[in-house]
Parts: structure tokens; sequence; C-alpha cells
């Protein structure tokens, strides 16, 4: 498989690592208010806006959380919690689908 394919669904690249990145122990306390209970988190989305972002979850293999984040405070707004099984069938088909897949099977094996 060519590296940039390899690359595209590399689900280590999309996971939070809170021992080594103080920005990713913050996400992940936000998402714990929201969520709580997770051990695994891979961000499927981070959509930035002029003000905010929306940031897309994977906890686990169990759960997607959708959220806006505004930069200046750290209360997430428009928030949606999903089970695993709706969100795949919400996003269809195609990459997206592939890198949920992969990386509820990183979730799963910890």
């Amino acid at each position: 498989m060519s590296k940039r394919l390899t690359e595209r669904y590399d689900v280590e690249r999309i996971r939070l690592k809170p021992e080594t990145e103080e920005s990713h122990r913050r996400l992940i306390a936000i998402i714990d208010t929201l969520r709580p209970g997770g051990s695994t988190y891979h961000i499927l989305a981070q959509t930035p806006d002029n003000d905010s972002e929306l940031i897309v979850v994977l906890i686990d293999d169990q759960a997607v959380v959708s959220f806006e984040l505004a930069l200046s405070l750290s209360i997430p707004q428009e928030v949606k919690i999903y089970t695993f099984d709706e969100y795949r069938h919400a996003i269809g088909q195609g990459r997206s689908r592939i890198l949920l897949d992969l990386a509820a099977q990183a979730g799963r094996t910890g």
C-alpha cells in the first residue's frame, strides 16, 4: 500500500494522547463532562471557523460526540451524542466510515 494511502487511514495520528499533550488533556476533560467514562479518544473531524471549531470525537468504540468549541471559551455548544451505530449509519460509505471503523478497532484494543 502506498505511503499516502496508509497515512490517510493512520488512526494513531488522530488518537488523543493525554500523557504527552497538554491540549489533549484539556480536550479530554471537556469531552468527559459530556460523556464520562472513556479511555480511548480519536478525533474524527476538527473544523476550525473564525471564532470556534467543530470537533467530532470517537470515544472508545462506543459513542461519538460532536460539539462546537468557542476559541475564547472552554464550554462546548451544540452538543450531539451518538451511539457508534447511529453515527456509522449517518455518515454512510467512504473514507469517513473506513476511518471510523479503524479507529473503533483501535479503541477496542486499547
